[in-house]
């Protein structure tokens, strides 16, 4: 079994308008819970344990760096990548429940 398959994920929260990161779950089931609990605004998205997103993008091929900021920690400390399934909640409802994930993230689901 490769790397990529046995990637383990968290499920962080960060919640709006600031996007703070304010919750990790082991699981989608557990974070959706806790957002509807509280009635949470913000976005849902699995990231890979103990490696970076920028990482785990770039050994996969979700991301190539083309150009030289790429490189820099600026641009890695903020990346986000734009193919890991996420979902938008509005207090504490999903608004994209039905869409279908551009990439499903293996190991991600509940």
């Amino acid at each position: 079994m490769s790397e990529k398959e046995t990637t383990k994920w968290i499920w962080v929260f960060s919640g709006s308008p600031r996007l703070t990161t304010s919750g990790v779950f082991s699981t989608r089931a557990k974070a959706e819970y806790w957002i509807k609990k509280h009635r949470l605004t913000g976005v849902l998205t699995p990231l890979p344990l103990d490696r970076g997103n920028y990482d785990y993008a770039v050994a996969y091929g979700y991301f190539s760096p083309s150009k030289p900021h790429h490189y820099e920690p600026q641009h890695i400390a903020t990346f986000s990548n734009a193919t890991n399934e996420h979902y938008h909640f509005e207090d504490g409802e999903c608004q994209n429940a039905n869409e279908v994930p551009l990439k499903p993230v293996e190991g991600s689901e509940q």
